[in-house]
Formats: structure tokens, sequence, C-alpha cells
């Protein structure tokens, strides 16, 4: 059962990620606010084509690269409101109408744009040419802040999908058709006296001062961009695909990040790599019928 149930929610992942454009997908958001004086670096990838992708930019700034898998947009180094926007257009030599267009907002270097709140040093973080980030920092609580920043910002639609893979709770995003799924995560995911396996978990966590701290701080991280995801009005890419209508202002539509969200989605990719759910259940019956007999349990 355990792998029919990740089987459904990979296959609505899948499914879900594989909607786009048939020919040419970006790595990044269609809206991107980028800093004065910074870059932001572009990734895409062609398929069912043997063409290159070409970069085209107007407005201010400008591009490392014209063509290639990736090229780095470079903000002005002063502000002007009356010229903070810019156009990015990716297409294929081969096939030029398979496309996708980026609009890019030139910002204000302010604290309201990329700053994470009490982070207790300067963080910084650099990216190679696959836009990987390195994240340097002196302590490693502000590392975690700074990276539930990068993760949201770059992947909050699969982290909110599979918090409510992982919480039961799917069918609120997508529909009826997710149901059973939620019924079965519920089920196994129910302790013994009848509470949710996570808050026993958390409780746990809890009472660790060193894993409670990189918690607290990776969840900062991702409810900061949350915040300026919904200041911005800007629906993360993915969300355009269900079919229910999202407003990202609204907390009741897409909730804040918890502590508990990142337990869950653990808790999740572990159940997915443990041992089979049935044989699980098979070997507790051998037990309990059994665990009198030396010879049958190898003593």
């Amino acid at each position: 059962m355990k792998r029919i149930v990740w089987a459904a929610v990979a296959g609505w992942a899948a499914l879900l990620a594989g909607c786009n454009s048939a020919h040419l997908a970006l790595g990044q958001n269609s809206q991107v606010n980028v800093p004065v004086g910074t870059t932001y670096a572009f990734q895409g990838i062609v398929q069912d084509s043997n063409g290159i992708i070409l970069w085209n930019l107007t407005g201010p700034g400008s591009l490392t690269d014209a063509s290639g898998p990736t090229t780095v947009y470079i903000a002005p180094s002063t502000y002007d409101p009356a010229n903070k926007t810019a156009t990015l257009t990716a297409s294929i030599s081969d096939a030029p109408d398979a496309k996708q267009v980026v609009t890019i907002t030139i910002t204000k270097p302010s604290s309201t744009t990329s700053g994470i709140p009490n982070l207790t040093a300067t963080v910084n973080v650099t990216y190679d040419e696959r836009d990987i980030p390195t994240i340097n920092c002196t302590k490693s609580v502000d590392c975690y802040a700074v990276l539930g920043y990068i993760h949201a910002r770059d992947r909050f639609f699969q982290m909110d999908f599979y918090r409510r893979a992982a919480e039961g709770t799917l069918s609120e995003l997508i529909g009826f058709q997710a149901l059973p799924i939620d019924e079965v995560i519920r089920t196994l995911f129910t302790a013994r006296t009848g509470g949710r396996m996570l808050d026993g978990f958390y409780a746990h966590v809890k009472s660790d001062p060193e894993l409670a701290g990189i918690l607290a701080a990776y969840t900062a991280g991702v409810n900061t961009w949350l915040g300026q995801m919904r200041a911005s009005a800007t629906l993360p890419s993915g969300y355009e695909q269900i079919l229910y209508p999202i407003n990202p202002a609204s907390p009741d539509d897409i909730r804040d990040w918890s502590d508990v969200d990142t337990l869950a989605v653990a808790r999740l990719f572990e159940f997915r790599l443990s041992e089979d759910v049935t044989k699980e259940a098979d070997l507790g019956r051998w037990a309990k019928t059994f665990a009198a007999d030396p010879v049958a349990v190898g003593v």
C-alpha cells in the first residue's frame, strides 16, 4: 500500500510539473525581483528539440550570454523608478514559437526585498554556473534561515504540495481525486493514542534546543519569502495549473510554513524509503504468533 500511496503522490507531482511548455522550460518564475547592482541567474531546458536556447533582453540591465542553457541578468547599478522593468525572452533556435517570457522588476536594495529578520550576522550566497547556491555564514542558524528563504523562493509550490500530501490535506489543493491519498496518510500517520504522529514527533524535537533552533530558523526564512509573495500578490510557478482559484495574498489559501510542516515532509520521505508496510505488518503478526517459540524467532 505504501508504494501505491507514494506512486500516487509522485504521479500527481509529475503530472503537475509536466503541464508547462512542451518545448522549453525555465527553472525560474515568470516574474522575478532583482535589486539594483545585483545579478540573477536563469536556466532553461530544451525538450523535444535539438535547438539551443536564445536569450533576448529588452529594458534596463544586461545579460552575460545570448545563447546556451544559462544566462545571468545584471541589474543596473542605480535605481530609476521610471525605468525599472525589463523583459527576458527565452526561445529555441529551431522552434521560435516555443518561448518563455520573464518580467524582471528592478527594486531598491532594502531589507523588505531580501532581508531575513533576526540574522545574527551577514550571510553571503553565491551561485555557480548551474544556479546552485552556496551559503556562507558565521552561525549555522543563519544558514538554515537563508536556506528556508531560498527553498521557498525557488520551489514553494513543490514544498506546499508535499506538506499537504504528508499531512493528509492534498485534496484541499487539487480536489477530490486526492481523497484516497489523504485517507491513507491520515490512517498510517495516526499514533496509538489517536492523535497525529507528527505532534508527538514535534514535541520530541522541541525538547532538543539545537534542533528546535534550526527548525525555527528555517521556518522564519520560508515565511519571510511568503510575506514578500503575499505583498506582491504573485503566485509562484506551478499554482497556475491548479483548477481552483487561489489568492496569493490570503493566508487561508496558502498558509504560513510551520516547524511541523518541515517534519511532515521529512517523515513522508522517510516513509517512502522505509520497509514496505505490508511486510512490516506480516512481521508483526509473525512475532505476535510465534514470540514464545525460540526456534521460530531465531533465539
